[in-house]
């Protein structure tokens, strides 16, 4: 993908801006036909937080109607990453705090899993590392990959899975070694409790235990962002026609 980007001249990030400027005109134009397209408006404000325009995602988040959010689980999810995007971690977390309260007593499907490895990411993100583990676990089992009950050998990589199954083995796998990891720095610094440098390697190793993971995703995001934008744009002309 980098090679692809060399040789049109452009970097990954330029690529990925120049999709998002095309895509909300795209939702624009959607809009001025469809005022109430609840997932256009949604769109176009996934666009403007692709282009970093935080200032015109909050007006926008702000302005969504209540009952918007609250049309379906997925919805909500998606207004509650708006807010997450412009670093508003409070407001995202009272809204996935809902949605996970709606989520439970739904049948296991793809939105219900997406809510619950969302609120994980966010937990996780915000020092919560047991309660990310919880929901990861409700995430499996909504996606289909298990009850949750053995993490070990769910996080296990499977050919089978889809892009859903997949993202949420890894996360939970990079959680699962990252908590494994701190309390064997904790129990080797209660046995060597004074002795120095163990401060500075558990932050390293914590440090380095997510930062993989949270490149490898950006690096999909940036790949895919093109191609999922594009796939909304068309179910959008699809829906008007």
């Amino acid at each position: 993908m980098e090679q692809q980007y060399a040789r049109a001249g452009r970097a990954p990030g330029a690529e990925q801006g120049v999709c998002a400027r095309q895509a909300l005109a795209d939702y624009q134009q959607v809009l001025t036909r469809d005022a109430d397209n609840s997932d256009a408006v949604l769109s176009r404000v996934e666009a403007l937080v692709a282009l970093q325009r935080h200032k015109e995602v909050r007006q926008a988040s702000q302005a969504l109607p209540a009952a918007q959010a609250g049309d379906s689980v997925n919805l909500g999810r998606r207004v509650a990453l708006a807010w997450q995007a412009v670093g508003d971690a409070s407001q995202a977390a009272a809204l996935f705090a809902g949605l996970k309260q709606r989520a439970a007593s739904l049948p296991p499907s793809k939105d219900k899993a997406l809510v619950f490895r969302n609120a994980a990411r966010l937990e996780r993100a915000q020092q919560q590392p047991e309660v990310a583990l919880a929901d990861y676990r409700q995430a499996m089992a909504a996606s289909g990959i298990g009850d949750g009950e053995n993490v070990s050998r769910l996080t296990r990589n499977n050919a089978q899975d889809d892009w859903l199954k997949s993202s949420i083995r890894s996360d939970t796998a990079d959680l699962y070694r990252q908590q494994d990891t701190t309390l064997m720095l904790e129990q080797d610094y209660s046995r060597n409790k004074g002795t120095g440098g163990v401060s500075d390697f558990t932050a390293h190793t914590t440090h380095a235990a997510g930062g993989d993971a949270a490149g490898r995703r950006a690096r999909l995001l940036a790949a895919r962002s093109c191609a999922g934008l594009g796939r909304h744009l068309r179910d959008q002309q699809r829906q008007l026609r």
